[in-house]
């Protein structure tokens, strides 16, 4: 007999659970892109507000804000 069809595994088998092809919900897909950028936002928010360099703070503010938005807005609609 010709066993070689029976080493072949039935389908994608993944450790942590998750089913292959599903996508998880939309609010978890946004907040898992916006932590990097989130965090910088908040950073720059401190450094503005009582740091010694306002002007770094700003520019992280603008420039986290607009990555932080643009990326939640990504993952909000892609898939």
């Amino acid at each position: 007999m010709d066993r070689s069809q029976d080493d072949v595994p039935d389908g994608p088998s993944r450790d942590d659970g998750r089913v292959p092809g599903l996508t998880p919900p939309a609010g978890v897909r946004v907040l898992r892109a916006v932590r990097i950028p989130g965090s910088l936002l908040l950073i720059g928010i401190l450094l503005s507000i009582v740091g010694p360099l306002p002007g770094l703070g700003f520019f992280l503010v603008i420039g986290a804000g607009l990555a932080t938005l643009v990326i939640g807005m990504t993952a909000l609609v892609g898939r």
